[in-house]
Protein backbone atom coordinates (compact mmCIF):
# COMPACT_ATOMS: atom_id res chain seq x y z
CA UNK A 1 0.00 0.00 0.00
CA UNK A 2 0.83 3.38 -0.47
CA UNK A 3 0.88 6.32 1.79
CA UNK A 4 0.74 9.79 1.14
CA UNK A 5 1.03 13.14 2.84
CA UNK A 6 0.18 16.48 1.30
CA UNK A 7 2.23 19.23 3.15
CA UNK A 8 1.49 22.40 1.20
CA UNK A 9 4.39 21.87 -1.56
CA UNK A 10 4.50 18.68 -2.50
CA UNK A 11 2.88 15.46 -1.80
CA UNK A 12 5.59 12.88 -0.37
CA UNK A 13 4.65 9.07 -0.59
CA UNK A 14 5.98 5.76 0.96
CA UNK A 15 5.24 2.21 0.57
CA UNK A 16 4.52 0.27 3.30
CA UNK A 17 3.41 -3.51 4.44
CA UNK A 18 -0.13 -4.50 5.40
CA UNK A 19 1.63 -5.85 9.04
CA UNK A 20 3.33 -2.25 9.19
CA UNK A 21 -0.21 -0.27 8.62
CA UNK A 22 -1.72 -2.78 10.95
CA UNK A 23 1.15 -1.62 13.27
CA UNK A 24 0.65 2.59 12.79
CA UNK A 25 -2.60 2.06 13.27
CA UNK A 26 -2.98 0.11 16.56
CA UNK A 27 -0.61 3.34 18.09
CA UNK A 28 3.02 0.92 18.04
CA UNK A 29 5.97 3.19 17.16
CA UNK A 30 7.49 2.97 14.30
CA UNK A 31 10.44 4.61 12.17
CA UNK A 32 11.05 3.94 8.16
CA UNK A 33 13.16 5.03 5.57
CA UNK A 34 11.56 6.70 2.79
CA UNK A 35 12.57 6.50 -0.58
CA UNK A 36 14.13 9.59 -0.75
CA UNK A 37 14.16 12.69 -2.85
CA UNK A 38 15.81 15.40 -4.92
CA UNK A 39 15.90 18.61 -3.89
CA UNK A 40 17.58 22.12 -5.00
CA UNK A 41 20.00 19.35 -6.62
CA UNK A 42 20.71 17.33 -3.90
CA UNK A 43 19.41 14.60 -2.90
CA UNK A 44 17.86 14.22 0.69
CA UNK A 45 16.82 11.04 2.63
CA UNK A 46 13.25 11.29 4.34
CA UNK A 47 12.32 9.38 7.40
CA UNK A 48 8.59 8.69 8.40
CA UNK A 49 8.10 8.38 12.34
CA UNK A 50 4.73 7.35 13.34
CA UNK A 51 3.55 7.69 17.03
CA UNK A 52 6.15 8.53 18.31
CA UNK A 53 5.16 11.52 20.37
CA UNK A 54 1.99 9.93 21.04
CA UNK A 55 -0.13 7.72 19.45
CA UNK A 56 -1.75 9.15 16.41
CA UNK A 57 1.19 11.29 15.32
CA UNK A 58 3.30 11.50 11.99
CA UNK A 59 6.45 13.24 11.42
CA UNK A 60 8.50 13.43 8.38
CA UNK A 61 11.60 15.01 8.24
CA UNK A 62 15.16 14.49 6.52
CA UNK A 63 18.78 13.83 6.69
CA UNK A 64 19.93 17.15 6.03
CA UNK A 65 17.64 18.24 9.29
CA UNK A 66 14.37 19.37 7.00
CA UNK A 67 11.20 19.16 9.03
CA UNK A 68 8.19 17.95 6.24
CA UNK A 69 5.47 17.17 8.26
CA UNK A 70 3.94 17.04 11.75
CA UNK A 71 1.15 16.46 12.73
CA UNK A 72 -1.70 13.80 12.59
CA UNK A 73 -1.47 10.44 10.82
CA UNK A 74 -5.44 11.07 10.09
CA UNK A 75 -3.83 13.32 7.08
CA UNK A 76 -2.61 10.82 5.67
CA UNK A 77 -3.93 9.52 2.06
CA UNK A 78 -4.30 5.78 2.08
CA UNK A 79 -4.06 3.80 -1.55
CA UNK A 80 -4.28 -0.02 -0.62
CA UNK A 81 -4.23 -1.02 -4.48
CA UNK A 82 -7.57 -2.11 -4.47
Amino acid sequence: MIISIDYGYDIHSLEISDSEWQMIQSGKQLEIEGQGFWVEGEFDQDYWCFNSETSGTLGVSCESGREIFTGSISGLMVDQGL
